[in-house]
């Protein structure tokens, strides 16, 4: 709402829990509170033309891979799980604090004294507004980059000789 405050220059689909409570503020803020297959949700991926998230936290971020591979470009913090996923250049930075998480959505998930990235809404309009600046090519490249260095790291060979190393590390330490 900072970064297009009168509305209708942009669309945001949040896609959230069915138990979800919130309550859209105005039309060009769609939520979606249903479930729905893998297949929906990586067909949806397809329709939007960034995605963006300012998460306070993320283990491995699969929604952030699952974008990437969607072919979209991404918009987020460089924080958690996100610094495996994302390298520079690679998508849109958005700036955060590191600050101690002051909630989380599960509560048997939260635990005192760990920390979260935390970006204000002055930084997610910068991230939003500089997205929208980038050249079309750039968009492109992002993307590209992006899944480059995405399958490069998680790709199946890759993970696969991860696996084969970690075998081979038990059996020289317990034996075959």
């Amino acid at each position: 709402m900072k970064a297009f405050p009168q509305g209708g220059e942009a669309l945001l689909t949040i896609k959230t829990s069915p138990s979800c409570e919130w309550e859209s503020p105005r039309d060009d803020i769609i939520l979606i509170k249903e479930k729905w297959s893998r297949e929906k949700l990586l067909s949806e991926y397809r329709r939007h033309d960034c995605f963006v998230s300012a998460s306070l936290g993320e283990g491995l971020g699969l929604p952030v891979a699952e974008a990437i591979m969607s072919g979209l470009p991404v918009c987020t913090n460089f924080w958690g799980g996100h610094e495996s996923l994302l390298g520079e250049g690679c998508f849109v930075r958005m700036a955060h604090e590191e600050i101690l998480q002051p909630f989380s959505s599960d509560p048997k998930f939260f635990a005192a004294g760990q920390k979260c990235a935390f970006s204000p809404p002055d930084q997610i309009k910068e991230a939003l507004l500089g997205f929208l600046a980038l050249r079309p090519e750039e968009r492109q490249s992002m993307t590209a980059s992006a899944r480059k260095f995405l399958c490069e790291r998680y790709g199946s060979p890759q993970a696969s000789q991860r696996i084969l190393d970690r075998i081979k590390a038990i059996e020289a330490t317990h034996g075959a």
